[in-house]
C-alpha cells in the first residue's frame, strides 16, 4: 500500500468515525428507557390505518403536518407559538408577535416499523415510535431568511408520550369500529 493510498484510507476512516462524533456532541443518548417511553406496539392494524390514526391524532393535538411518507414509515409534524414576553423587564420591549425575541416550537417525528409476531403467524403489528422535541427559533430575518434553531432538546416527560399513545389508541379503536 502506497503512502497515498494509506492517506486516502485514513481520511475516509476519519470522515466516517470522527464526523458523527463532532455532529453528535450535543445529541442526547438514546437509551432503552427512552425507546420504551417513546414506543408502543399495535397489533392487527394495516399500514394505512396506523398512519391515518397517527396523523389524525397529531392534528387533534394541534400539530401541523410537515411531511409524511407511509411507504417509508415516517410522519413529522410541528406546532409553533410566540411566548408572551410582556413580563420581561430586561429588554423593555413589551414583546408582541411582531417584535418577539424568539418563537417556541414543538416537533414530533413518528416512525412506523412493521413486523409479524412469529413465523407460524401472519398476524401483523406495527411499532410506533414518537419523539417529541422542543426548540426555540430565532425570528425570521427581514431579508426572507428562514428562522434558525437556537436550541433544541428531546422531551422526556412521560405524560406527553402517555397522552399521545392514549389518543392514538382511541383513534385506532374508533377507526376499527367504523364509528
Amino acid at each position: 500500500m502506497s503512502k497515498r493510498d494509506f492517506a486516502k484510507a485514513a481520511a475516509t476512516l476519519l470522515l466516517f468515525v470522527a464526523a458523527p462524533l463532532v455532529y453528535a456532541k450535543n445529541a442526547e443518548p438514546v437509551t432503552l428507557e427512552a425507546r420504551t417511553l417513546e414506543s408502543r406496539r399495535y397489533d392487527n392494524v394495516s399500514e394505512k390505518q396506523i398512519a391515518a390514526a397517527c396523523i389524525a391524532t397529531l392534528q387533534d393535538m394541534g400539530f401541523n403536518l410537515d411531511s409524511s411518507d407511509v411507504e417509508l414509515g415516517y410522519v413529522t409534524a410541528s406546532k409553533s407559538w410566540t411566548p408572551n414576553l410582556t413580563k420581561r423587564t430586561d429588554t423593555g420591549l413589551g414583546a408582541t408577535p411582531d417584535n418577539a425575541l424568539y418563537q417556541e416550537r414543538y416537533r414530533v417525528t413518528i416512525t412506523l416499523r412493521h413486523g409479524v409476531s412469529n413465523e407460524a403467524s401472519t398476524s401483523p403489528y406495527y411499532v410506533v415510535r414518537a419523539v417529541f422535541q422542543e426548540s426555540k427559533l430565532s425570528p425570521p430575518s427581514h431579508s426572507g431568511g428562514a428562522p434558525i434553531v437556537m436550541n433544541g432538546k428531546t422531551l422526556i416527560d412521560p405524560s406527553i408520550y402517555q397522552d399521545f399513545f392514549k389518543r392514538l389508541s382511541k383513534s385506532l379503536f374508533v377507526e376499527g369500529q367504523a364509528l
